[in-house]
């Protein structure tokens, strides 16, 4: 729970602020949402027991390295995926992350932004850490011959870009007369305006998404094309107790960010159009499409293996 923190902040003055911005302690009342502490581990192996590789599944977003000399990296990821590996004999790790869109790592009770290597060496070394834990106490055994794969394509309402919005960000634009923007936390109002006359143009009022759930035994990966706000993932996982069931985020695409009908309301980055393009309450929509489509997927594999189980 000391890795990752709602990023939503409520200030005093009523608005929502994010963690990156610089705020006094005292303004800010609370985090406007929760988080995901727990991670996953599955290790694969072969009939002689030897590791054939692992997965990680973890919730949250992969930005303390975010504009850190501007070098490419694999941020914490690289970390705990080594740390896995390690007592694998070096087998590789997959990493998935979950429903990331509103948790980062930077606690605002800490004056200062936490980033660079010694940060990200410390978030992904706790998480190695706490998977080779989970490992060593072989929790439950997962049936590889169990597996279901299928994908369901849901269409949603989405915000488009009219006439004055195009004329409004093209005056930005000129009057910013071609200076360089940066982007590092947030978006400025000469990104949005870049974004608006380049792809926020193309947008149409639908937009089909394709979801994939992807079971195997008892654990269930439901992967989203959104940055996917951890309250869905929160809900998803708490309406099949029987099951492990964790939201992929980015998952077979990007369309930017899935956030709650709330946090429409509440405003802040993330609902910002450009930054998110979906209409309010569409994420609510898509998820009530995926829980009815597990209802019947989980009840199909339980009574498979219930099969099995008799046959065996």
């Amino acid at each position: 729970a000391d890795l990752s923190f709602n990023r939503r902040l409520a200030h005093r003055d009523g608005s929502t602020h994010m963690n990156w911005e610089p705020l006094e302690g005292d303004d800010v009342l609370a985090a406007l949402g929760p988080i995901d502490p727990e991670l996953v581990a599955l290790i694969f192996s072969d009939e002689r027991g030897s590791a054939l590789g692992a997965l990680l599944h973890f919730t949250l977003h992969p930005a303390i390295l975010v504009g850190h000399d501007w070098l490419v990296s694999a941020d914490y990821v690289d970390e705990a995926s080594a740390a896995l590996s390690a007592v694998l004999d070096g087998a590789p790790v997959l990493f998935l992350n979950g429903a990331l869109g509103n948790v980062n790592h930077i606690d605002y009770h800490n004056t200062g932004r936490a980033i660079g290597f010694g940060e990200s060496a410390r978030v992904g070394n706790a998480l190695g850490a706490a998977a080779v834990e989970a490992l060593e106490r072989g929790n439950t055994d997962v049936d590889l011959e169990d597996v279901d794969l299928r994908a369901i394509i849901v269409t949603l309402s989405q915000r488009t870009v009219d006439r004055a919005q195009i004329d409004h960000a093209r005056a930005l634009l000129a009057a910013n007369a071609g200076r360089p923007v940066g982007a590092l936390d947030g978006i400025p109002a000469e990104a949005y305006a870049q974004w608006t006359v380049t792809a926020g143009r193309g947008l149409t009022p639908l937009l089909d998404v394709r979801v994939r759930i992807l079971r195997i035994g008892h654990v269930v990966f439901v992967y989203v094309p959104f940055e996917v706000f951890v309250e869905f993932g929160l809900e998803l996982r708490r309406a099949f107790p029987g099951h492990i069931v964790r939201v992929v985020s980015l998952g077979g695409g990007s369309f930017g960010y899935l956030p709650t009908a709330a946090a429409f309301a509440e405003g802040g980055y993330e609902p910002t159009f450009g930054t998110s393009t979906i209409a309010c309450g569409q994420g609510e929509y898509l998820f009530h499409h995926i829980t009815t489509e597990l209802r019947a997927t989980l009840h199909v594999g339980e009574a498979r293996s219930n099969r099995e189980h008799a046959n065996r």
